[in-house]
């Protein structure tokens, strides 16, 4: 990685870092949730072609940096309209509202997270179309996400993947109850992926360790060294996370 780039826009100057890597063919540009710019680039492009990229698109990254300065205090409560944005992986999300002929639908594209309101579906139903359509979304997600990392720890734990249930908390993550039954929050596929590998690893310890007590700890150390710095993350971004 080489570290100490900028580009200035209006007297603000973006600082980036630039990621070479012999597999990529393309050169792309990632804002993460933590602000830091990140250009990543075949090995061998020069610096002085990546700087002038990062300068035409320094709009695009100016927006999104201050749409990730918007969201450093979420609503306790949804609305549900138009312009909202709301978090996956880590990434903001702006809800686009749209109207279609016949059916309703979701889908996520290009930075916005789109519902279809069917034309026949009167307007003061459609703030109730759109949460029911936004929560199933992301009840899907979270499915497939967890379940994929729930195969992919207990094999690294050695025991069978446990079944589990999700649903809508205001504060708890996840939770193992004595019949090794998991349980997890729908909004935490909102974090980064890391957050959520992070708390279904904890849960997956607590198979063998029923409570949090220095075996415990040290079973999930050995398994993600960096858990303390997961944690503490998850628990200052946490509040974003709002569904």
């Amino acid at each position: 990685m080489k570290a100490g780039n900028s580009i200035v826009y209006g007297g603000l100057t973006i600082p980036y870092d630039i990621t070479y890597s012999h597999r990529r063919h393309s050169i792309s540009i990632i804002v993460h949730h933590t602000k830091r710019v990140e250009i990543k680039a075949p090995n061998g492009t020069p610096a002085s072609y990546i700087h002038g990229l990062a300068g035409k698109k320094v709009t695009w990254i100016v927006k999104r940096l201050m749409l990730l300065d918007s969201m450093a205090e979420q609503p306790e409560e949804r609305k549900y309209q138009d312009g909202e944005v709301f978090f996956f992986l880590g990434d903001p999300f702006v809800l686009d509202i749209t109207g279609e002929p016949v059916t309703g639908g979701i889908r996520c594209d290009k930075g916005y997270l789109v519902v279809n309101i069917p034309g026949s579906l009167p307007v003061p139903d459609w703030r109730e179309f759109t949460r029911k359509r936004v929560q199933d979304w992301y009840r899907e997600q979270a499915d497939r996400i967890i379940r994929d990392k729930i195969q992919e720890f207990a094999a690294l734990l050695d025991i069978s993947p446990p079944p589990f249930r999700l649903r809508i908390a205001r504060r708890r993550w996840g939770s193992c109850n004595h019949k090794n039954q998991l349980n997890f929050n729908i909004r935490l596929v909102m974090a980064h992926l890391s957050l959520v590998e992070y708390v279904v690893m904890h849960e997956l310890c607590h198979v063998r360790h029923k409570n949090h007590s220095g075996e415990f700890w040290e079973s999930l150390r050995q398994l993600m060294p960096d858990y303390r710095e997961r944690k503490e993350l998850l628990k200052r971004e946490g509040h974003r996370y709002v569904l």
